[in-house]
């Protein structure tokens, strides 16, 4: 079920900047990796919705908290996102 609560893109790249500096995102065919600079690899960062452009797509704020997770950032993301 979709949550009301989506953030684009460059506001998520704008946290990770702020919470683990040195990330990148690299777009693969379906999804969003995002490469930290230790190597670790998030690969689940949904590209939005088919059929929608997808230069900065809005991406549901979970799929973000479970990317902080990954990384051990999750509270550093809860503020940025306020939740």
């Amino acid at each position: 079920m979709p949550s009301a609560f989506q953030a684009r893109l460059s506001e998520i790249q704008k946290m990770l900047d702020e919470c683990l500096p040195g990330t990148r995102p690299v777009p693969k065919k379906h999804k969003i990796w995002v490469l930290d600079a230790k190597g670790r690899t998030y690969r689940g960062l949904p590209k939005g919705k088919h059929g929608k452009t997808r230069a900065d797509p809005e991406i549901e704020v979970q799929h973000a908290i479970r990317m902080a997770r990954f990384f051990g950032i999750e509270d550093c993301a809860k503020r940025y996102f306020d939740l």
